[in-house]
């Protein structure tokens, strides 16, 4: 494959065209059911305008490109369009919109997941991502999880409040915590990014007081049921499948990178796609060098 050929067909994936670029509500959620998975906004170390430009780039900057993001979709052009005034943008101001709606109407999934990056997740992909980040009894082993140190003090005593009392803002969640000074601030929002990166909670509403919180298992129990039923195999196979859809071509350096998966686990997960005819091993790139990854149409 060239360079031009992957970056074209990335450009129709991620709707950063002009002719595809996406200028509705309904738009943007057949947006993130398409890919599964996106960022809010553009990709770390992605430089807006900057996209444009990978038919002449570096290996590393071609394979730095981590996912789609709802921004570039309605800029329409890869990197997205540098904003002059971010409050009142015209393509950052329907993100921010929808961003709340869609999630509100339970119809996407919205939190600091991937790369602790606002992201989006459809609900066909949420059970997979459940499956691999959530537990399947949440309100029950967080005091075990927080023992052996894979919750931290802050998250437990934010949990352990939602838990208590249901549904509260921001505003309200800190000050029943004791965090609204703005030493604390940095804590609550480390706490907070932590919940949402292992699902334990979502945003269900926003108020004058900031982002009202409650607990994943209220929100959905359903995908909790749904994740139940998928072993971690079956859950990294079907992100991965999802990804190459996404990026067309990519590498295993690219996956460990995004989901932070262990280097073997990720041979492991790709082995068993190719094993099962659902991903090409070995392509090359013209002008690149090493092997590269594409699923098989």
């Amino acid at each position: 494959m060239t360079r031009k050929e992957i970056t074209n067909l990335r450009n129709i994936k991620w709707r950063t065209r002009r002719d595809l670029r996406i200028t509705a509500e309904e738009d943007a959620l057949d947006f993130i059911d398409d890919v599964g998975f996106c960022f809010a906004f553009a990709s770390s170390g992605i430089i807006a305008g900057s996209r444009q430009l990978l038919t002449e780039a570096t290996e590393d900057t071609f394979a730095n490109n981590l996912l789609p993001s709802l921004w570039e979709a309605v800029c329409g052009v890869p990197g997205g369009i540098p904003a002059i005034h971010p409050h009142h943008d015209p393509y950052i101001g329907p993100v921010w919109g929808w961003k709340d709606a869609l999630p509100l109407k339970r119809k996407v999934f919205y939190g600091k997941v991937l790369k602790q990056k606002p992201t989006f997740i459809s609900l066909k992909m949420l059970p997979y991502f459940y499956a691999l980040f959530g537990s399947p009894t949440p309100e029950e082993d967080y005091l075990e999880e927080c023992q052996r140190g894979a919750l931290g003090q802050e998250a437990k005593d934010i949990f352990e409040c939602l838990l208590r009392s249901g549904s509260l803002p921001n505003t309200l969640l800190r000050g029943e915590l004791g965090m609204l000074t703005k030493a604390r601030k940095y804590r609550f929002q480390r706490a907070m990014t932590e919940l949402q990166s292992t699902l334990r909670i979502v945003k269900v509403d926003v108020s004058d007081d900031g982002t009202i919180w409650n607990l994943f298992s209220r929100w959905m129990p359903g995908v909790i049921k749904a994740a139940s039923r998928i072993n971690r195999n079956e859950a990294m196979k079907n992100i991965v499948l999802a990804y190459i859809s996404d990026l067309v071509i990519i590498t295993p350096k690219m996956i460990n990178r995004l989901f932070g998966w262990d280097a073997k686990v990720v041979e492991e997960i790709v082995q068993l796609l190719a094993q099962e005819d659902k991903v090409q091993l070995g392509v090359r790139i013209e002008g690149f060098q090493g092997n590269w990854i594409r699923k098989v149409v």
